[in-house]
């Protein structure tokens, strides 16, 4: 499937949980086991949905489904003579959330993503696993996965309002995904000057992801350390009738950025020490191959 009908899967059924257990532990709610019953129907027919190949189709699909959804649950409530409540705004709140990770997916050219399905990798008993056999793939699913927990995180005011005072939270989180698309751009295009012919490619594909990897989160740490306020002294703030006082230095955390990088960094870091076994064990009949096999094997 697109790595973005991936991702949506995975933020849309997430809140679909978070739903259940707010109506299995609501009082006021009408028809709470009824209406947590078909939100797990839809929690599985969006697992189960097939890839139309075009993320606009998947978009469509799956905003049928939580309408078909809302349509039933409806039904049922006007049967019984109720109202359907606010569980039909957690559903326009399902959709908004997949209009708008598809709005954020396209704006960074992550969409129509289709990887290859069938490993040809497999590491037994490894830990991470491999999603992906194109170590790009690895890349490019914990950027979209990063941009989309960015774009849909609910927003703290009150943290929001502290921070804003020693920097913007948005100018940060904006040089933060700048950094991390502006390294998958230069990362496709280093990839595509690799001769795709040579025995080794996979290998040295795999380390020229990692590198990247590697870069966003070195530019990560530098972005979170150039905004970093009071080098001297300590700052007290007064915020809705509370002071707070502020030791040196306050800096933004690395956040959510360096978790997604470290999990990409881990993947393909796994992909690569299966290659070299891999690669160890073939003997290629180009003496040149060979030599390329033994220098990418010793670094």
């Amino acid at each position: 499937m697109t790595i973005f009908l991936d991702i949506a899967k995975h933020f849309l059924t997430k809140a679909i949980d978070s739903e259940r257990r707010r109506l299995l532990t609501s009082y006021t709610s009408n028809l709470p086991d009824y209406k947590s019953k078909e939100a797990e129907k839809l929690s599985k027919a969006i697992l189960e949905l097939v890839d139309q190949e075009d993320d606009d189709n998947n978009v469509k699909e799956l905003n049928q489904l939580i309408t078909e959804c809302h349509n039933t649950v409806e039904k049922e409530c006007r049967a019984q003579a109720l109202p359907i409540g606010t569980f039909a705004d957690s559903l326009v709140a399902l959709s908004t959330m997949l209009l708008e990770l598809h709005r954020v997916l396209g704006k960074n050219k992550l969409l129509n993503i289709l990887p290859n399905e069938e490993l040809t990798l497999n590491p037994k008993k490894s830990k991470p696993s491999l999603q992906y056999d194109n170590p790009l793939n690895i890349f490019q699913y914990y950027a979209a996965l990063y941009v989309g927990e960015k774009a849909l995180a609910p927003k703290n005011t009150i943290v929001s309002t502290v921070t804003s005072v020693f920097w913007s939270p948005v100018q940060v989180s904006d040089n933060k995904e700048n950094v991390l698309m502006a390294a998958l751009m230069k990362c496709e295009i280093a990839l595509d000057e690799l001769d795709k012919r040579k025995a080794i490619f996979p290998l040295a594909r795999a380390k020229r992801v990692l590198d990247f990897i590697e870069k966003v989160i070195r530019d990560n740490a530098d972005t979170c350390s150039s905004h970093a306020a009071l080098q001297n002294g300590v700052s007290v703030v007064e915020t809705f009738g509370a002071t707070l006082k502020f030791k040196p230095t306050v800096k933004p955390s690395r956040g959510d950025l360096l978790v997604c990088m470290n999990k990409a960094r881990e993947e393909v870091s796994l992909m690569i020490d299966t290659l070299k076994i891999i690669l160890s064990k073939e003997k290629s009949k180009d003496p040149e191959d060979e030599e390329d096999v033994t220098n990418q094997l010793s670094v």
